[in-house]
This record gives structure tokens, sequence and C-alpha cells, in this order.
């Protein structure tokens, strides 16, 4: 018995211990809200392209839009040809329909900047893909992967 209230007392004892220090509190501050991602560029030899969304999670049936502008090493603006795609997480590429049409975004003349939307379906949300431009120029070729995660 008394082995038992040593070993108690003993424990009782160095639960007690701990200095005299004060207690610490933390305060959190919430971080700010995130504001939109930065912008995908790419350079491939004397063409720079940049690719501009307002969030890398669209949400599924809304138009999510795109700008994507392509210059040379000076800033200058090229024209060109574009391709827009997502890429399935199966590694299978789809051609993006141009402005709500029928038409797909292949090969589309562009002089410099390029905008448009692009609406993903229910049954990608969740999954994360690719979306990807293919900007030709006389200059070069460029292309840009941007990945997104549908919500």
């Amino acid at each position: 018995m008394r082995a038992r209230l040593t070993v108690l007392g003993a424990v009782l004892v160095l639960a007690g211990c701990g200095g005299s220090s004060k207690p610490t509190t933390t305060s959190t501050t919430p971080a700010p809200p995130p504001g939109p991602p930065p912008p995908a560029t790419v350079t491939s030899g004397s063409v720079k392209a940049t690719l501009t969304a307002p969030t890398r999670h669209p949400k599924v049936n809304a138009n999510w839009h795109y700008v994507v502008r392509v210059t040379n090493t000076k800033g200058r603006l090229l024209p060109g040809k574009i391709t827009a795609q997502i890429v399935d997480p199966l590694g299978q590429a789809h051609a993006v329909d141009y402005d709500d049409t029928k038409k797909p975004t292949t090969n589309m003349r562009f002089h410099g900047t390029f905008q448009d939307n692009v609406q993903f379906p229910p049954d990608a949300k969740g999954y994360t893909l690719t979306f990807r431009v293919i900007a030709k120029t006389a200059k070069g070729t460029v292309t840009i992967t941007y990945p997104v995660t549908p919500s």
C-alpha cells in the first residue's frame, strides 16, 4: 500500500512541476481571403504566353473566363492560331467549345489576346483536370498547362 502511495505521490508531484510560467494564449487571425491565382506563363524561344483565370476551382455549369496573351520577348503582341483543350485524368484531350457554340476552339485565329469562357460538366466535379492552350505563331509554338478542379 505504501509503495502505491509513493508512486502516486511522485506522479502528482511531477504532474504539478512545470515551473511558474504563465499560461500562453495564441491569437489566431483568419488568413486573408485568397485572391486570384497567379497567371501561368510559359516562354519558348522568342514567344511568351500567359494564361489568366479567376480561379483554379471553377463551378460546374458556370462560365469560367480565361484570357491568353501571346507576345514576343519585347512584349509586342503576336498573331497566330490557338487551340484550347481539357485533358482528363486518363490523359485524353477534349476540344473546348468556342463561346457557347458547338464549334471547337481549334486553330482559331487571334491577334495577341484571346479570351473565352468554358463550362465544366457536373461529371467533372472534384476531378483535377488540365486546361491546355496551344498557341502557334510565326515565331514559334508555346503550350500552357493549367490544372483546374471543378467544384
